[in-house]
C-alpha cells in the first residue's frame, strides 16, 4: 500500500472535466478516471523495469490484446528497440466482422512471429508483409513432425479442449453428448481440459458417467495430447496441435463452428458422433483422415530439417537486433 499520488491524480481530474468526460462516462466516471491513474502509475513502474534491464529487444506475448505487453513493446519502440510478439493461437478467419480483426490491426509490435504459412496467409491481410516471421511453434520440432501413424484404432483415453470462454452453449452440448457415449463405452477414460479463464461449475451438473473427469487447467496440452488416442474440440487452436499427434480429431459443428478445415471429422449430435467412431474403426477411412491432417499440418507449422525451432526464433530475433544496432 501507497499514499496516492495526489499531484497526478488532480492533473488528470483536471483534464477529464475538461474535456467534459463525466458527460461521456456517466456513472463509470469515477472508474474511468481511476482507471487512467492506475495505467499511468502502471507506465511509470514498467519502465523502472525496462530502465533496469535495458534490453536488447522486447518480445511480447500478445501487444495487441494485454496492457502490461502493449506498454512496455511502446516503452522498447521510443527507446529504437525491436519488439516481436509470439503468435499463441491459429487466428480464425469470421466470415463476419469479429473483435480479431480489432487485434489483428492493433499490432503494435515491429514483428509478429507466426508458426506457419496458415497464419501468414491470413495476417497478410491486416499486417504489413515485411513485419510477419514465419519461424515455426517452439513446442513441436522435426522429431514431432515424423510421428508414425498408428491405424488401429482401439482407443482407451480421449480428452475433450473447451472452446475457448464465450462458447458455453456448445461446450454444453458436447458434453452432454460425451456423457452419453461415455456411458457405453465404459472401456474410455474421457479428460475434459477447460480454457484457463472458464470454470467446471458451469458443466458437471450435466455429467453422470463415471469414466469422465476433470483435469487441472495447468495440465500441458502436450502432455495430454501425448496420452489421448483421440480428442474433441470446438473452437479451439488445439485442433492445429493436435495433427502433430497423428490421432482421430472429432470436431463439433454447430452455428457457431469456425471453419478451420473442411468437415470430414465432424458430428453435430450423438448419432453423427457414434457413426464417426464406428468409421474409424476401418483402417482405409483412419488413413484417409491422417493423410488429410498430414496436408494440414504441412501447411499450418514450419520447419527447418536440421533446427530446432528455438534455435530459428534465436537466429531470426538476433538478425534483426544486429541489423538494428548497426545503424
Amino acid at each position: 500500500f501507497r499514499f496516492p499520488d495526489l499531484k497526478l491524480l488532480f492533473k488528470l481530474w483536471k483534464k477529464f472535466k475538461k474535456n467534459d468526460m463525466k458527460r461521456v462516462f456517466g456513472k463509470n466516471y469515477l472508474y474511468f478516471l481511476t482507471r487512467t491513474y492506475f495505467r499511468h502509475k502502471q507506465i511509470e513502474a514498467l519502465e523502472r523495469i525496462y530502465v533496469k534491464f535495458n534490453p536488447r529487444a522486447y518480445i511480447a506475448f500478445c501487444s495487441p490484446a494485454f496492457a502490461e505487453d502493449t506498454i512496455l513493446t511502446l516503452i522498447a519502440k521510443k527507446d529504437k528497440k525491436p519488439t516481436f510478439t509470439l503468435e499463441h493461437g491459429f487466428a480464425p478467419n469470421f466470415s463476419n466482422f469479429s473483435p480479431v480483426f480489432i487485434i489483428n490491426e492493433n499490432m503494435v509490435s515491429d514483428y509478429l512471429l507466426l508458426w506457419g504459412k496458415k497464419n501468414y496467409d491470413l495476417q497478410k491481410n491486416y499486417i504489413d508483409k515485411s513485419k510477419l516471421l514465419v519461424v515455426g511453434n517452439p513446442k513441436y520440432d522435426y522429431n514431432d513432425y515424423n510421428r508414425k501413424r498408428n491405424l488401429n484404432f482401439k482407443p482407451k483415453v480421449a480428452t475433450f479442449f473447451f472452446s475457448v470462454i464465450g462458447f458455453e452453449q456448445s461446450n454444453e452440448k458436447i458434453i452432454k453428448i460425451l456423457n452419453n457415449f461415455a456411458k457405453k463405452h465404459s472401456e474410455i477414460q474421457f479428460n475434459m481440459k477447460l480454457h484457463p479463464f472458464d470454470s467446471s461449475d458451469k458443466y458437471e451438473s450435466y455429467i453422470d458417467s463415471e469414466n469422465i473427469k476433470f483435469v487441472s487447467k495447468d495440465m500441458a496440452v502436450k502432455d495430454l495430447l501425448e496420452k489421448s488416442d483421440f480428442i474433441v474440440t470446438h473452437n479451439t487452436s488445439v485442433a492445429y496441435e493436435s495433427l502433430f499427434y497423428r490421432i482421430p480429431i472429432f470436431r463439433f459443428n454447430d452455428k457457431v463452428s469456425l471453419k478451420v478445415w473442411e468437415d470430414f471429422d465432424t458430428f453435430r449430435n450423438d448419432e453423427e458422433f457414434e457413426e464417426l467412431f464406428n468409421k474409424l474403426k476401418n483402417k482405409k477411412f483412419l488413413s484417409n483422415n491422417l493423410e488429410k491432417y498430414e496436408i494440414l499440418l504441412k501447411n499450418s507449422f514450419y520447419f527447418e530439417k536440421d533446427k530446432d525451432p528455438s534455435q530459428v526464433y534465436y537466429e531470426k530475433i538476433l538478425e534483426i537486433i544486429k541489423r538494428k544496432e548497426a545503424k
